[in-house]
């Protein structure tokens, strides 16, 4: 018969086996017999680049040195465009507080007089600046509707500035008068004046226009034409609220009459410039489905922009003909147009598909509004300066002080790649400068809107003189002046493709980012950004992991039946220990091991070595039989073990002389096992 100890081993071995199996069948069993498996069929990636140069007034900190010229006084009215105007004050008291503001006058004196509001009311601390601006041609303008209106005229305009700084009870005013006589404008040479309050000096630059000769329809071959940029300024003669709107109106004269908008209405004061593209494939497309539609051949394709201003009843209507024929497209060569209520002007980019013809990539006017600057005064006292040589740039990484900078041009590259053909490539352009305190405000100002295909580089200015104006109105109004502000320039774009593999429909949104700290404006080094994007297509695969060189399925199968089989055996070896175990037991043990168990509760256990002697002992059959006894005498059963190593026991019933006993010791059987002799 199998030891024991070995059928314990066994045990041993084949519960460390299960373990092994149960924890196999863990594993695999939560597993998933196919997983998802994404592929890419089309990587592509966007990568925007902004760049900028900015351009400095002279200086002696950046130079070139400014040199000086005798003043210029007088300048012709037909050549004057606008005038830009700064007005400085130093207070008495350091640090004292006030308010300032700016009003024009228009007057014929002693009949009538009209005030304009240049700068509002702005709160001031200490040593400042304003900034402001004169249209001379919107002045004249109102100048002649004035006096139409009072039905009197004169040769002699006179134009006053006033400049009014009030700190506590104190109030000071300086004037600087600009007469308009005999088509000359003349400004005074005394731009300072010292008084109880303070000391305050006026200063101005005249920029001035040249006259745009006529112009008739200009050409271009349409095969090679992609899309037109176009824009629209207005300037109004007054600073009334006026709503502008642009639309195209395709036409077969007489036939039929196509609108729709290119520009939504926009409400605005003063001077408005509006951004829009016409695509001419688009064009095009609208024309042969009203053509297929009608059953008529329009020819020549006949298409009209047109822009209407609207403030109170007046209604300005400005208009702009493109012409498509035999192939050419003829776009109107009046670009500009002058009323009562203000001047409109259009200017326009052709944008060219890839061709051999031209060597650049966008067409402009072959005539266009041409700007130039006269003579700059400045803010020292001194007789006005200006100069010939080219004006400084500046370097990346130099720090730009505000009040230095002439003007800023920025320029975004974008850069489109994938790895497969991509066909009907459309990215429109929005680009938004924002203004903003963090955590407190944020203004938007739109830069330009487009629609270009493929990779392209655009260039814009900033007019980084109007967001400080916007900045000191805004100090006026909130009472705050926060150490920094934001300045940000984004390019909200939007991508749109065909590859044989789906659609592509990405935004990407590249920024320049600067900080506005005193009269400092500091760009952030990094002006580079990119995005990666892709198609891809998910499929259902087989598990490929692999378990004890098996496949997940077959590993499964193989962990479950191991356990289930280990686990019957480990229960089978359990029970032939057990059973086994107790088979083991000799007659004695077993015998001993059945009183105790039956009779347990009403035996007394003796520790004595010695032998109960006490009269002659009554020997009994059984341990039954001594029961009886204990039974019928009401006494208890003593036990008590013998011999050299407990192979004698013995059980008594004592009743006074008279000794009841029951006894056995260990034997031998035929087979060598221990078998019970019963004493008695």
């Amino acid at each position: 018969m199998t030891k024991p100890n070995n059928i314990k081993g066994m045990m041993i071995i084949i519960g460390v086996l299960l373990v092994l199996a149960l924890i196999g069948a863990s594993i695999t069993l939560p597993k998933h017999a196919q997983l998802k498996q994404e592929t890419t069929l089309v990587s592509y990636s966007q990568k925007g680049q902004f760049d900028y140069t900015v351009y400095l007034k002279p200086s002696y900190l950046y130079g070139p040195t400014p040199e000086v010229t005798a003043p210029a006084a007088q300048y012709p009215l037909a050549v004057v465009g606008n005038i830009d105007f700064t007005y400085g004050f130093q207070p008495t008291l350091a640090n004292a507080s006030g308010t300032v503001r700016v009003e024009a006058v228009l007057e014929n004196p002693g009949i009538w007089q009209k005030q304009l509001e240049l700068v509002p009311n702005t709160a001031t601390t200490g040593d400042f600046t304003i900034n402001f601006s004169l249209d001379l041609r919107q002045i004249a303008q109102l100048f002649t509707q004035i006096e139409n209106e009072a039905g009197l005229s004169s040769s002699y305009r006179n134009l006053t500035l006033n400049a009014y700084y009030e700190s506590g009870s104190n109030m000071q005013i300086q004037s600087l008068p600009v007469t308009i006589e005999n088509n000359l404008i003349e400004i005074p040479n005394s731009l300072n004046l010292t008084q109880a309050a303070g000391s305050g000096e006026f200063n101005y630059k005249v920029n001035t226009i040249l006259p745009v000769a006529p112009m008739s329809n200009v050409k271009y071959p349409a095969a090679v034409v992609d899309s037109l940029d176009l824009t629209y300024t207005f300037v109004p003669v007054g600073l009334e609220k006026n709503t502008i709107s642009v639309q195209a109106i395709l036409q077969n004269p007489g036939i039929w009459q196509k609108t729709f908008a290119l520009v939504s209405p926009v409400v605005n004061s003063g001077k408005n410039t509006l951004s829009f593209s016409v695509s001419l494939d688009q064009l095009k497309q609208q024309f042969d489905a009203i053509d297929k539609e009608t059953g008529l051949t329009t020819s020549p394709r006949s298409v009209t922009i047109q822009a209407t201003v609207s403030s109170g009843t007046d209604s300005f209507v400005q208009s702009l003909p493109l012409i498509l024929d035999l192939d050419v497209l003829q776009v109107g060569g009046n670009l500009q147009q002058q009323q009562a209520s203000g001047t409109g002007s259009f200017d326009y980019v052709v944008n060219l598909k890839p061709n051999s013809i031209f060597d650049t990539n966008t067409l402009k006017p072959p005539v266009v509004l041409e700007t130039a600057t006269l003579p700059s005064f400045e803010l020292s006292g001194k007789p006005p300066m200006t100069t010939t040589s080219l004006p400084s740039v500046l370097e990346s990484g130099q720090t730009a002080f505000i009040n230095l900078i002439d003007k800023m041009d920025v320029n975004f590259g974008y850069l489109f790649q994938a790895n497969k053909p991509v066909e009907n490539l459309k990215t429109t352009v929005d680009m938004v400068a924002t203004l903003a305190v963090p955590q407190s405000w944020s203004k938007d100002f739109t830069l330009l809107n487009t629609e270009k295909s493929g990779d392209f580089s655009l260039d814009f200015p900033i007019d980084l003189s109007s967001y400080m104006q916007l900045l000191g109105s805004i100090r006026s109004e909130t009472g705050v002046s926060p150490d920094n502000y934001n300045l940000t320039i984004t390019a909200n774009i939007h991508t749109t493709g065909e590859t044989s593999s789906g659609p592509i429909d990405e935004t990407f949104n590249p920024s320049m980012n600067g900080t506005i700290k005193g009269n400092v404006l500091t760009w952030d080094k990094d002006l580079a950004d990119s995005k990666s994007g892709a198609i891809t297509q998910t499929t259902i695969v087989a598990n490929p992991n692999k378990y004890l060189g098996l496949s997940l399925p077959a590993a499964k199968i193989l962990f479950v039946i191991l356990s289930c089989v280990l686990a019957l055996i480990l229960l089978g070896a359990i029970v032939v220990y057990f059973r086994y175990h107790g088979s083991l037991l000799s007659n004695f043990d077993r015998e001993a091991q059945r009183i105790q168990k039956k009779y347990g509760t009403r035996i007394a256990e003796s520790f004595s070595s010695r032998e109960i002697e006490n009269g002659e002992p009554v020997y009994m059959h059984s341990i039954e039989d001594l029961v009886k006894i204990s039974d019928e005498l009401g006494k208890p059963i003593v036990h008590q073990s013998g011999g050299s190593s407990g192979d004698i026991q013995s059980y008594y019933v004592i009743d006074g002389d008279t000794n009841y006993k029951y006894s056995f010791s260990k034997g031998e059987d035929e087979s060598g096992e221990a078998d019970v002799t019963n004493n008695s």
